[in-house]
């Protein structure tokens, strides 16, 4: 193992304001180097340093080649499907997984060799103290529930980038094995904290654009100083908690707001056979329409946001911002032009390689409508804040314009009649619905938050 460099830092606060460490280790103030200082030492100290980094996707790699260079640290990679353990073992064997960093990030490279690659659940959690999704929504019931019967009491169950839901699908899975929820713990990151690629399994990953910093939420939350410690190790960026929760961080999540409304200028009279002649970048080739999309579904969630924060007295849904807030907070420092949220996306230097999904076929290409863009983003996340929605009786007519875009595009049904309660394949969604949950009050942030008593007239615990 060995870590060559250190990662950059961009001048950013977080939600309450507070600052976070700077541009370079040079400009760290005293304080800031003290307490930098301390959470090293604070996670470097502690006996639990197993990992296990479930998924072979390109977030998976980026953050099992973080984790395995840190010294003293054991990772383990969980990677079931097709050929991919053996393909990923081929590229350790030849020396472990680079992280190329671009030149907005200094060039820096970081090597980790996870010590074990496997697709048996039991030796891969075992042992594992911090069990850390790096897939898609729509893998993680699979997974969870493969993995949920080895977990060991006590561990950290969680995902580096938070879906809506997130906790409600963990929960449901352990339960199934007699799991209950105070026997393991809980942690979401707001977002990816990188736009990563995989050049070649288990050997080469490039890492597009690092985020300075990235918000965690945790259960139970009297935890949350520590895994934001640990996670601040792992992810070799900070990583400070925020309120909200993991219903917070579901609604805050800006994949559901961009990658649909992207797609869908790109894919703007489009007759659904005809290939296109080459595979436009995705962001930089950005319709106007996309980014007018992008800033409609900002807004209605933002209006969703208002209304249950004025419902539930004292809930704190901060971490949900405008897409344009949080493109600046992620990536300020390689935009150039931060005027408009179309030219938030089309001079951001982190998007300026990525390209659209699409397949070749006879003639050209044709988007990839397996991609996750699709499977995750639609019924995982729109769909699930969607349906909060629809509990809280708040409109949501550019959402309803793009789920019935994209379901018509891949033969699903999510929304139906105005109603996502009525959608035939809301069972294969993270849709409160799906849950059981029919009424505000019945979500468990909510059930059990304390202004439920006085709008119920009745007391409820404070804590779940």
């Amino acid at each position: 193992m060995k870590f060559v460099g250190t990662l950059p830092r961009a001048t950013a606060e977080d939600h309450c304001g507070r600052s976070l460490p700077s541009v370079t280790a040079k400009d760290l103030t005293a304080d800031e180097k003290e307490m930098e200082k301390k959470v090293q030492e604070d996670v470097l100290q502690d006996e639990h340093k197993r990992v296990c980094i479930v998924g072979s996707t390109n977030s998976g790699h980026t953050a099992a080649g973080l984790v395995a260079s840190l010294p003293d640290w054991r990772c383990s990679m969980y990677a079931p499907r097709k050929t991919w353990t053996e393909d990923i073992q081929r590229g350790l064997d030849a020396g472990g997984i680079e992280l190329d960093y671009g030149p907005d990030d200094g060039n820096k490279v970081v090597i980790g060799k996870p010590d074990l690659v496997t697709k048996d659940p039991k030796s891969a959690v075992n042992d594992a103290d911090f069990v850390i999704m790096g897939l898609p929504a729509s893998a993680y019931e699979e997974n969870i529930h493969q993995l949920a019967p080895h977990i060991k009491d006590g561990a950290w169950i969680g995902t580096v980038c938070a879906s809506g839901s997130y906790d409600w699908c963990i929960d449901e899975a352990m339960r199934s094995v007699g799991r209950s929820p105070d026997s393991y713990k809980l942690f979401a990151l707001q977002n990816l904290p990188w736009a990563c690629r995989t050049k070649a399994p288990g050997l080469y990953v490039d890492v597009c654009g690092a985020k300075p910093f990235m918000e965690i939420t945790a259960r139970p939350g009297e935890d949350i100083e520590y895994i934001s410690n640990a996670l601040s190790r792992m992810m070799h960026i900070p990583c400070p908690p925020a309120g909200g929760g993991f219903l917070g961080f579901g609604l805050s999540n800006i994949c559901q707001v961009i990658h649909l409304a992207v797609w869908r200028g790109h894919l703007r009279g489009w007759d659904g056979v005809t290939p296109f002649s080459h595979v436009p970048l995705f962001y930089m080739d950005l319709s106007q329409e996309g980014a007018e999309d992008m800033d409609a579904i900002s807004q209605e969630i933002l209006a969703l946001k208002a209304v249950l924060e004025k419902q539930y007295q004292g809930l704190d849904l901060s971490v949900v911002r405008h897409v344009n807030e949080a493109m600046i907070n992620y990536y300020g420092h390689y935009i150039r032009d931060k005027s408009s949220t179309y030219k938030i996306f089309t001079t951001n230097a982190a998007y300026a390689t990525i390209k659209c999904g699409m397949k070749a076929v006879e003639g050209g290409f044709v988007p990839d409508l397996a991609s996750r863009y699709f499977t995750e983003d639609l019924p995982y996340n729109l769909v699930t804040t969607r349906g909060i929605a629809e509990l809280a009786g708040v409109k949501t007519p550019v959402i309803d314009m793009i789920i019935e875009w994209a379901q018509t595009l891949i033969g699903k049904s999510y929304l139906e009649d105005g109603s996502v309660a009525n959608g035939k394949d809301v069972a294969a969604s993270f849709a409160p619905q799906r849950f059981g949950f029919n009424t505000l009050s019945d979500i468990p942030e909510l059930h059990f938050h304390p202004s439920r008593a006085l709008l119920s007239g009745h007391p409820v615990p404070l804590q779940h």
